[in-house]
């Protein structure tokens, strides 16, 4: 039997949506300078990730992070949490020196994980582009042993 930890998706799930709102830089983004409040911000986060991918019809025009954590067996004795993050804008959005605000946003959060959770216990972790449905975003994915969080 391996070892486990009792609810180590959902204390994930919940520790990277409470990473993100406390960031007052990426908060600021996601709400385009509007007032930053923990509504207006909460709405913009998406709680399963495959759900929002899977009909962007309800999705409006703005700039989005979406986040899923899994179990997964690594190996016979140690189990880990694949946690990934993607962000996401149906409008190109850039700051007044024309950075994107998605790379902007990955490099805050990539910075934030690090912060969060000591580097030598993050495995697989990459920040990498993608295209879904023609829009750009970007992917930040890693793995933590359910023995370290």
């Amino acid at each position: 039997m391996t070892k486990t930890k009792k609810n180590s998706v959902t204390f994930m799930k919940q520790a990277i949506k409470e990473m993100i709102l406390q960031d007052s830089e990426v908060t600021k983004i996601l709400l385009g300078n509007e007032e930053n409040n923990y509504k207006n911000v909460k709405e913009l986060l998406g709680k399963n990730i495959y759900d929002y991918l899977a009909d962007f019809s309800r999705i409006k025009n703005s700039t989005y992070i979406l986040y899923d954590a899994n179990l997964i067996q690594r190996h016979e004795d140690e189990n880990v949490v694949c946690v990934s993050i993607i962000i996401t804008s149906t409008v190109a959005n850039h700051d007044e020196n024309y950075n994107n605000y998605i790379d902007l946003l990955s490099e805050h959060i990539s910075d934030n994980i690090f912060e969060k959770w000591d580097s030598k216990h993050i495995r697989n972790y990459y920040n990498r582009a993608i295209t879904y449905e023609g829009l750009a975003s970007r992917n930040i994915s890693f793995q933590i042993s359910v023995d370290y969080i």
